[in-house]
């Protein structure tokens, strides 16, 4: 899981972008987003999908594996690359989602500070990390529902 900044385990809907490698359950929708952006090797397996991408993906290192189609257009810049491989992507997601609950288990066991949401959205949430002797910092995130209000 350390390997990967973004795992959803179902669809995302994004606009933004991903500074490393990410697993997608589900769908991408939305209108463009941008993966491996700080990536500078063509690691395997940057971008995994397991549905459909409809939107607009701007690959930018290493693999994209593909479970469902391409409704949308996915511009595979740097010399990445396209796998349409539904049985690889889920046996990418399957092996995220079985780790995921330890994983989840581990970071919980690490405390971390508190951060305090604005009352209402938009507005800035503020990290004021303080890492630990290996340069990791965690948060503890009380009421993650609000956090995308």
């Amino acid at each position: 899981m350390e390997d990967y900044n973004l795992v959803v385990l179902n669809n995302l809907n994004s606009s933004s972008e991903v500074e490393g490698q990410t697993i997608i359950g589900g769908n991408i929708n939305g209108t463009a987003s941008n993966y491996g952006i700080h990536l500078t090797s063509l690691e395997a397996d940057t971008l995994v999908v397991g549905g459909d991408i409809n939107a607009t993906v701007n690959l930018n290192a290493g693999q994209a594996t593909i479970g469902g189609s391409i409704n949308g257009t996915v511009n595979a810049n740097n010399g990445s690359t396209i796998d349409m491989n539904p049985t690889a992507a889920q046996a990418i997601i399957a092996a995220a989602a079985a780790e995921l609950p330890a994983w989840s288990s581990s970071l919980q066991g690490l405390g971390g500070a508190a951060i305090s949401l604005p009352g209402s959205q938009p507005g800035p949430v503020n990290l004021n990390a303080a890492p630990d002797e290996f340069g990791v910092a965690t948060f503890s995130v009380g009421n993650g529902s609000n956090l995308f209000n």
